[in-house]
């Protein structure tokens, strides 16, 4: 019996995307730590524009 593998190469645009997935998760949670603890939408949007460039 024979088994066929598919290559593996190319992980590194898996790598780019799980990179990116858990970039959005980890500021979405930031902002929403914020906003549930602060009624300042100023300060909303400042944790937000700081996770992004964090």
């Amino acid at each position: 019996m024979v088994h066929h593998h598919r290559d593996v190469q190319g992980g590194n645009a898996r790598a780019a995307v799980f990179g990116v997935s858990d970039g959005l998760v980890s500021n979405v949670a930031l902002i929403l730590g914020i906003a549930g603890a602060s009624t300042d939408g100023s300060l909303v949007r400042l944790a937000g524009v700081s996770g992004l460039l964090a």
